[in-house]
């Protein structure tokens, strides 16, 4: 069975579409002041090759390590 659309009804539904994606990036934009950056566990974070992702460990009372911070070490503001 083949449904056939029309056009002006696509463009309606795609434009629909591309204005909750914009108002969704607006919505959930990071911050500017980029609250995942922390210069003092960067020092000793371990990081992907970019410095986008990074942990910071540290062991717990019963010496297992744990992940004390998380976050991008990209100072780029």
């Amino acid at each position: 069975m083949k449904k056939e659309i029309k056009v002006q009804t696509f463009l309606i539904v795609m434009a629909v579409l591309v204005i909750l994606e914009i108002v969704l990036l607006f919505i959930f934009k990071p911050e500017s002041n980029n609250e995942n950056y922390s210069s003092y566990y960067c020092r000793e974070a371990v990081c992907n090759e970019d410095a986008s992702l990074c942990y910071a460990y540290d062991l717990d009372s019963d010496g297992n390590t744990v992940v004390v911070w998380r976050g991008s070490c990209q100072n780029g503001n």
